[in-house]
């Protein structure tokens, strides 16, 4: 029962950490495509941004969506409380993606300016 408990609190964790890596390594994909299109822009730099918004509303959504998903699984408090934690942490560093996409956002509007 131990282990069971164990493993479970180990894979809820793991769920939350995993989508959020994969989250920020969609965002740096992203970027890097962006950066090295050469051609004219199909859609205008605001409409770019607020795409990239949504995307990572969405994707903090999905994240409070597995802890829910955990959470319900949890049986005890201490462990709720962990996974609360981890998965703030997780949209937290989701959201900073954005931040980091600005600059690349800036480069784009330089470069289409041209």
């Amino acid at each position: 029962r131990a282990k069971q408990w164990y493993q479970r609190r180990v894979r809820a964790l793991k769920s939350v950490a995993g989508f959020s890596a994969r989250s920020v390594e969609l965002f740096k994909k992203i970027a890097e495509l962006s950066l090295l299109r050469t051609g004219p822009l199909e859609v205008d730099v605001k409409t770019q941004a607020d795409t990239i918004k949504f995307l990572n509303e969405v994707l903090c959504c999905e994240v409070e969506n597995i802890r829910e998903q955990w959470e319900s699984k949890m049986e005890e408090k201490g462990d709720v409380d962990l996974l609360f934690v981890e998965t703030s942490n997780a949209v937290s560093y989701v959201q900073e993606t954005l931040h980091f996409f600005v600059p690349v956002l800036k480069w784009i509007l330089v470069k289409t300016s041209m």
